[in-house]
């Protein structure tokens, strides 16, 4: 049950917009109940309260497309060598 919802997760971010990522999440919170109801795993339920109260910024992380942490962890590189 928790596999489609990790899939799902991940699509968020190679999502081509904001109302595609959106709508992505919303499927993942309808997961997420489901997964509360039928199994009674509470753990759902707080993760899909986490994801509503940050959705405006999850949803926002799909125009960063290509800021990973290797270019950030190469430019903080980059910035221990000249100090």
């Amino acid at each position: 049950m928790l596999q489609p919802i990790a899939d799902l997760l991940r699509g968020i971010w190679q999502a081509e917009n904001e109302i595609e990522a959106s709508n992505r999440l919303d499927g993942v919170a309808g997961l997420l109940d489901e997964a509360q109801k039928k199994f009674k795993f509470p753990a759902a339920d707080k993760f899909k309260r986490m994801l509503t109260k940050r959705a405006k910024e999850i949803v926002m992380a799909c125009l960063f497309k290509g800021f990973g942490t290797k270019r950030l962890e190469r430019a903080t590189a980059t910035i221990k060598k000249r100090i």
